[in-house]
């Protein structure tokens, strides 16, 4: 199990020591080695924090808790990010992002993930991925990302585009079994 979450902090270029983690997806503990922390619960207050009701919380697709950082994934697969304008951004508003670009930019579902990660890291470092196919980040949205990114002002968060492209490229150049390989590969060549 160690191995395969060195092979994951790889894989998503994360530095780490590692030690302790665990972690989420959509919500749900799936692997952990620490249990020193009530994680969820913490998740949960911010959420009501947030004002969000119990129905319909919050609930990034992987969130990695390690000893010495916070890592939520946006993961996207055959659908692009989800954009809204409006009164949305309000309810998450935090301070370090410049309001205006930010809600211009339309990124909704990247920023309440963004505002969740940096309540969570109790000012400790955090990084939000969003992965996604190579074409997401060099389509015609491309601008409105480069706008959202450029919004974000905090100086323990990090923002990072990942492709699935980048992925497939270390999972092929190591010794990985061939079912994932070949499965990985079959997977990238329906959204190419």
């Amino acid at each position: 199990v160690r191995e395969r979450f060195e092979d994951l902090l790889n894989l998503l270029n994360i530095k780490s020591d590692g030690k302790d983690y665990d972690i989420y997806l959509w919500g749900v503990p799936i692997s952990s080695q620490s249990n020193k922390n009530n994680f969820i619960e913490k998740f949960r207050e911010v959420s009501r924090n947030f004002n969000e009701t119990s129905s319909k919380m919050t609930e990034p697709d992987v969130m990695i808790k390690l000893s010495d950082k916070i890592v939520f994934i946006e993961v996207k697969y055959l659908s692009a990010n989800e954009i809204k304008t409006g009164e949305e951004f309000a309810k998450y508003l935090i301070p370090d992002v410049e309001k205006e670009k930010l809600i211009e930019s339309g990124h909704y579902e990247l920023f309440r993930n963004w505002a969740f990660a940096s309540k969570l890291s109790y000012g400790n470092d955090f990084i939000l991925i969003n992965l996604a196919p190579k074409k997401l980040f060099s389509s015609k949205s491309q601008s409105k990302l480069i706008q959202f990114e450029n919004s974000l002002k905090s100086t323990k968060g990090k923002f990072v585009k990942l492709t699935w492209e980048e992925i497939l490229e270390k999972v092929n150049n190591k010794e990985y079994d061939m079912w994932f390989k070949n499965y990985l590969n079959k997977k990238l060549d329906a959204i190419r």
